[in-house]
């Protein structure tokens, strides 16, 4: 199974696919509160499912959380990128309930990679390939600025 949550604040809308890709019945708001989590669980049954959503503000960590837990295989999408394959689908209606369905086709169709927040750390940015964060490098280069502006007003003495 496939399913795709348009996330929000108070309300979240799933939208479930089966393994062909076939909608299961119709998209369904879920509250964000224990009983909006249960009956969620209880939609998507037994894990592990493949469960789309958009990292929306701060409103999906309950939901990533949640899902985790239930052993389901999770995926933060960028909203930018499923707003793209929605427009190559010419959907010109935007409601919660297309937006879920959007999100479980894309979920369908591209089988993005489950997104493990814990345990993998991203490589720090490095400047000219010279192995330093690039906050050091930025440090650096402000300290060098200032000792060479004071040695500049001791010439100018």
């Amino acid at each position: 199974m496939f399913a795709g949550i348009d996330v929000a604040s108070e309300r979240h809308m799933l939208a479930r696919l089966d393994a062909q890709g076939v909608p299961l019945g119709k998209p369904v708001p879920i509250t964000e509160d224990r009983e909006g989590y249960d009956a969620l669980l209880r939609l998507l049954g037994p894990p592990p499912v493949l469960v789309a959503m958009e990292a929306t503000g701060h409103y999906w960590k309950n939901l990533y959380a949640v899902l985790v837990a239930a052993e389901h295989n999770v995926v933060l999408l960028n909203p930018l990128k499923t707003r793209r394959f929605q427009d190559s689908a010419l959907e010109r209606t935007k409601t919660d309930a297309i937006d879920a369905v959007g999100i479980a086709r894309f979920a369908f169709e591209k089988r993005p990679e489950t997104t493990q927040l814990h345990g993998k750390r991203e490589p720090t940015p490095t400047v000219d390939g010279t192995g330093r964060p690039v906050q050091a490098t930025l440090a650096a280069r402000a300290s060098l600025q200032f000792q060479g502006r004071s040695s500049l007003s001791l010439l100018a003495r």
